[in-house]
């Protein structure tokens, strides 16, 4: 004789739907959980970015300070020295004539005191703003560039490119030609390399040049950790001043720290991306 087990239906229904409300409940709790935790994280990342971006922008506005102040240097200690001495010869050819022998002993020292201060305007002049970079694109500046550091032998560098567009936007060349200025002026203080390649070549991509410059040398490399920690501190404005130019470029750079020396990966489009 078969026994037949019967289960009351309401109760039953009523147990299995308080335990699918609590699991539904159990689940929407954990999601927003899990959802806040992610908002926290977002915002943290956000606070860290705007934290980096306002470093980033605090150090471009001390690195122009830090330019101007050089700048006054430069006037007041090369040329201002220069024009005093010129004035003070001068006045004293004037006022004691008999001193010299004839007017073209006057007219030497005179032309030669001239001469020094148009060279010391030029150099000034070049360190701001190379003219070659006005008139005839990256390449002349840089060729100029390295070899003024070959000329100091503190550092040997090599340039290669094999560019083919004949000018890019003047926004780009003049930012990258200093985002290469202070890599290679980084290298010479910090690296203690001996030798530096620079390479440049250019890349196109659904209707769109890319610039692409590679600065290998073997010295003391960093990696992209070593960067962000320097960044983050409250040194490394040269660093800092190259982050910027190439945040205003759109472009990317890339530090690698092989065994030895090291490599800085550069890419920016040709084109003035300032929105």
């Amino acid at each position: 004789m078969e026994t037949t087990i019967e289960i009351p239906i309401i109760p039953f229904l009523t147990i299995s739907l308080a335990l699918a409300v609590a699991f539904v409940i159990g689940f929407v709790r954990l999601f927003d959980t899990y959802k806040k935790r992610i908002n926290l994280e977002v915002d943290k990342k956000h606070e860290i970015e705007k934290d980096f971006e306002r470093r980033l922008i605090e150090a471009s506005l001390e690195s122009e300070e830090i330019n101007r102040n050089q700048f006054a240097m430069d006037i007041h200690d090369d040329i201002g020295a220069l024009l005093t001495i010129l004035k003070m010869k001068v006045t004293h050819a004037n006022a004691h004539p008999e001193e010299f022998k004839n007017p073209e002993e006057i007219y030497e020292q005179t032309q030669f005191l001239i001469d020094q201060t148009i060279e010391k305007i030029r150099q000034i002049s070049h360190r701001i703003s190379p003219p070659s970079l006005q008139h005839f694109g990256i390449i002349p500046p840089l060729e100029e560039l390295i070899q003024s550091i070959n000329d100091s032998q503190q550092l040997k560098v090599q340039f290669t490119h094999s560019l083919t567009t004949p000018r890019f936007s003047s926004f780009v060349e003049v930012n990258l030609f200093r985002i290469i200025q202070e890599s290679l002026n980084n290298i010479l203080k910090h690296a203690q390399a001996k030798k530096t390649h620079v390479s440049m070549y250019e890349e196109t991509m659904q209707g769109v040049v890319r610039l692409h410059v590679e600065i290998l040398h073997d010295g003391i490399g960093l990696s992209q950790e070593d960067v962000q920690r320097i960044l983050h501190q409250s040194k490394g404005h040269g660093l800092k001043g190259i982050f910027t130019r190439i945040q205003s470029l759109r472009g990317n750079i890339h530090f690698i720290k092989p065994s030895t020396g090291g490599e800085i990966h550069i890419s920016v489009t040709s084109t003035d991306s300032r929105p």
